[in-house]
């Protein structure tokens, strides 16, 4: 019902469920195309940290905000593959003229302002309650996959917000995938202790690959939200050169995952 898929805004594919806009909530992903930025980072790179000129980043965050019909800016983080969530409000919102804060996850009930995550093969991942109109962008690496962000994040939607699980939307966008994520005997032991023995890695020719994708769907899952509330792009971005990837380029811009609540 509320499949992604991508839409093409002047020049900048973005993929977004549409079915979701007449209820006031706005998601999308953003690719590596539509910006200004060259080299390494061509040429949407939305982060100022991984060495692009400054003023071209700043250049695709105007273009980003006007196409997509975002208003005058972006509430990021500084991410740091925490488990840590925090929330943007009406007393808060000053903050970010300064400094963005250090967390991985950012929920708002807050009108028309736009949350965003970035990330160059982590997981991005959108979570919305379509009722009580709350969302929240989360970045989730293997470190916040292993400290299991995503379910953290649920819970206090549903505690602080009285959310139900069956009200919550999960979209997951691109990310390093299966095929491509290849991971030592030690992350598997550390992953096996947190979530047990699964189906969530495979053995191939002596090495182990690792689909953090699917540990973050049964994150979703074990807090409760419907199977088909869970959606998954399935996109692999180290496979798909439509998108940033820090394992297929270590110089390299990164892509976002961006939420907002219409007013």
């Amino acid at each position: 019902m509320y499949d992604l898929k991508e839409i093409n805004l002047e020049g900048m594919p973005v993929f977004s469920p549409q079915g979701l806009r007449e209820q006031g909530i706005g998601i999308y992903f953003t690719t590596r195309y539509g910006g200004v930025s060259n080299g390494p980072y061509d040429s949407l790179n939305l982060a100022f940290h991984v060495g692009d000129d400054l003023s071209r980043v700043s250049a695709n965050r105007k273009q980003v905000l006007k196409k997509l019909d975002l208003g005058d800016r972006l509430y990021d983080l500084c991410q740091v593959h925490s488990d840590k969530a925090i929330s943007l409000n009406e007393g808060n919102l000053s903050f970010w003229d300064n400094s963005a804060p250090e967390a991985d996850a950012l929920i708002t009930q807050v009108e028309n302002s736009a949350l965003m995550v970035m990330g160059a093969d982590c997981n991005l991942i959108i979570l919305a309650d379509k009722i009580k109109k709350v969302i929240a962008a989360v970045h989730a690496g293997w470190k916040g996959t292993l400290a299991k962000i995503l379910g953290k994040t649920i819970q206090i939607i549903i505690n602080y917000w009285n959310s139900r699980p069956e009200d919550c939307l999960v979209f997951l966008g691109p990310s390093i995938r299966r095929c491509c994520y290849r991971v030592d005997k030690n992350r598997l032991a550390e992953f096996t202790g947190a979530y047990g023995q699964g189906s969530y890695y495979d053995f191939d020719h002596g090495q182990i690959f690792m689909d953090l994708a699917d540990l973050n769907k049964t994150q979703a899952l074990q807090a409760g939200i419907p199977l088909e509330n869970i959606v998954d792009s399935g996109l692999c971005t180290f496979c798909d050169k439509r998108f940033f990837s820090y394992r297929r380029a270590k110089v390299t811009g990164r892509q976002a995952a961006i939420g907002i609540i219409r007013g």
